[in-house]
């Protein structure tokens, strides 16, 4: 799954993986901006963040204490509020709750190293359809990585080398089977001096 799109009501949001990067789309009513995070530099820290428009809260609010008063009224004023009045609360009551549908967000948000964010709906399409296109997005990533840092060739010494390695487990790129079986594909062993690996045993002397 290397395509992901999420909608609510009047935006969306298209998430594309290539081999070295993650590109996005934001698309709403009267604005569109594209943007692209290369792989590299995505993190393993994320936060989630749910807000809801806090004008929309009051304004909810209000109009909900409304109703509560004109119906009241109603039914316990004889000169009390009409169903005119009740309705003159209750109708903005839900418009104003469609709204705050909409403007309503929670977000799965991504760090990236220089500390910008990649910012996903929660659970749109769904949630497992999410979750599969991270997973997806963290295979992407460590393909590029190991494909661009765990390897050996004549412009890297073994000390660069093993600092690539190194540098791989730092950022949880890989673990430490992963690294151990990487750093034997990749480096010389360690030279033979004749010493035992194991407990004081004394260099061989065939003398």
């Amino acid at each position: 799954m290397t395509h992901l799109t999420q909608r609510k009501i009047f935006r969306s949001r298209q998430f594309t993986l290539t081999e070295q990067s993650i590109k996005i789309k934001n698309i709403k009513p009267f604005d569109h901006d594209e943007k692209e995070f290369g792989l590299e530099g995505i993190t393993d820290k994320y936060y989630i963040n749910k807000h809801p428009n806090q004008v929309l809260l009051i304004i909810n609010a209000g109009l909900f204490v409304g109703i509560l008063v004109t119906i009241f009224s109603h039914y316990f004023d004889k000169n009390g509020s009409s169903w005119l009045d009740i309705a003159s609360y209750t109708l903005p009551f839900s418009f104003s709750i469609f709204l705050s549908y909409i403007f309503y967000e929670s977000n799965f948000n991504l760090l990236t190293d220089n500390g910008k964010v990649i910012s996903f709906y929660t659970a749109r399409p769904t949630k497992a359809e999410l979750e599969t296109f991270l997973s997806e997005l963290r295979k992407h990533q460590k393909d590029y990585l190991l494909k661009t840092y765990a390897k050996s060739d004549g412009y890297l010494t073994n000390e660069q080398i093993s600092n690539n390695l190194q540098w791989l487990w730092h950022r949880k790129i890989i673990d430490d089977i992963e690294l151990n079986e990487l750093r034997l594909s990749l480096l010389p062993p360690p030279a033979n001096t004749g010493y035992s690996k194991v407990g004081f045993t004394f260099k061989s002397d065939n003398n």
